[in-house]
């Protein structure tokens, strides 16, 4: 049961596997060949893997199928295909030229110990994924392997694929000059790459940034100026308070629930072309009750801020004299958030969309680190704002291993289109031959 459901995972298995697959550039022993450069022939089965793969590996690398991205142009796809196979026999001729074509028994070690631990790796992969989609089911190691041979994944081709890197780059390091990568590079293609993209996209949209990398956990190299940490001590209103805006609350809520109803019957009036003086005189009076229902509770959260206007001055003067704001909320704060040392706060940005205007304004008046709002009435609380450090803006700085990485691709970028430039200029010293009967536009 179970393995014929591993066979109903054929396809999409096989794109996962692909991830990390290249093909082995055999001689050709079948019948016919594809590609031919003098004596070196690659079998149509041979290019056709390759094509399979490379079309397979597109919605993981390029984002769309080989189908959507070659669509009415896929004999231009197997060409590409087939002169892959061209460059392959191309570069290893000249290798062997100068005696560089064989491994070290070192190389030859790492690299077998690579594929090991690759093969290791995804192999347990994909048990985890099978496992999670069929749990409960019993799976056997020998399933996860016959999956993955199905899929035409092995130990060898992984090992293959690391030779062939291996030889790429001696290739480029022998025969391309001018390939280097230096700092400076690597910088400009971060800051096109990653930086200018990401800064066109939030310098001047706030809630676009918060929306998307502050709360959306999205990421970005660049952060908009203007942003510092804010912490905050949360005090409940008194008894006698706290029912009065509670009070308040009711009673704007049934008059906004009143003014509701007013509405719509001064519209059925007027749709029915009935006489509107009550409708209209229900409707102006809804409306001046909600009005003042909303006065009333404005004044009610006026007075619970200034019931701790002398706690505020309190904290401050605490923290003249050298107590720390988080002690403050440690003693006080009925919420202990941000309440540690190590913590540096909520990050707050003068036009953020996402605070009451009141609140904003009063918070975004802070200058310096250490300077408090008067008590602000939100969300049920008496809160008293204190500004923090600022933060880090503008550009980020990309770390160690994403800058070795950046510099590892551009290399490779630069070494590919110099052996590309190379081959060319050889190509003419060869007798090649393409032959595309028999290959196939995969459907996948």
């Amino acid at each position: 049961m179970l393995m014929s459901k591993l066979n109903r995972l054929k396809t999409a298995i096989f794109v996962f596997l692909l991830a990390s697959t290249l093909l082995i550039a055999q001689c050709a022993g079948a019948d016919g060949f594809a590609v031919r450069v003098n004596d070196r022939t690659f079998s149509v089965e041979t290019v056709q893997k390759y094509i399979n793969e490379t079309a397979a590996n597109m919605p993981l690398t390029l984002g769309d199928t080989a189908r959507n991205i070659f669509a009415g142009a896929e004999t231009e796809f197997l060409e590409a295909a087939a002169e892959h196979f061209v460059t392959v026999a191309i570069v290893e001729d000249r290798l062997s030229a100068k005696g560089l074509d064989k491994l070290t028994d070192e190389e030859t070690e790492t690299l077998q110990d690579y594929a090991r631990q690759t093969y290791d790796q995804i192999w347990q992969s994909v048990s985890d994924a099978l496992k999670e989609e069929y749990p409960g089911e019993e799976l056997t190691d020998r399933a996860v392997t016959e999956t993955m041979e199905n899929a035409g994944y092995s130990m060898d081709g992984i090992y293959e694929k690391a030779v062939q890197s291996l030889l790429l780059e001696r290739f480029a390091k022998t025969f391309c000059t001018g390939t280097d990568v230096t700092d400076e590079d690597v910088r400009a293609f971060y800051r096109t790459t990653y930086t200018e993209p990401d800064r066109a996209l939030y310098e001047h949209d706030i809630g676009l940034f918060e929306k998307q990398v502050l709360l959306g956990g999205g990421e970005s190299t660049y952060m908009p100026e203007g942003y510092f940490y804010i912490k905050y001590i949360a005090l409940k209103p008194s008894g006698q308070r706290a029912a009065e805006i509670e009070q308040a609350e009711n009673a704007l809520s049934a008059a906004r629930a009143e003014a509701g109803e007013a509405e719509k019957a001064l519209t059925l009036a007027a749709l029915e072309n009935t006489d509107l003086t009550a409708p209209r005189e229900r409707y102006q009076a809804a409306l001046e009750a909600e009005e003042s229902a909303q006065a009333a509770l404005e004044e009610q959260q006026r007075l619970a801020e200034a019931e701790y206007i002398p706690m505020a001055e309190l904290f401050r003067s605490a923290l003249a004299e050298g107590e720390t704001f988080e002690s403050l909320i440690g003693k006080h704060s009925i919420q202990q958030s941000y309440a540690g040392r190590d913590e540096p706060g909520y990050p707050f940005h003068p036009d953020s969309p996402n605070w009451e205007d009141g609140v904003r304004e009063k918070i975004a008046a802070l200058k310096a680190r250490g300077d408090c709002t008067d008590p602000i009435y939100t969300a049920g609380t008496v809160c008293v704002y204190c500004r923090m450090d600022d933060m880090a803006c503008g550009e980020y700085e990309p770390d160690e291993a994403v800058w070795a990485e950046m510099k590892a691709s551009l290399l490779q970028a630069r070494q590919s289109e110099a052996t590309d430039e190379k081959v060319a200029a050889w190509r003419g010293e060869y007798e090649i031959e393409i032959d595309l009967t028999g290959l196939v536009f995969p459907e996948t």
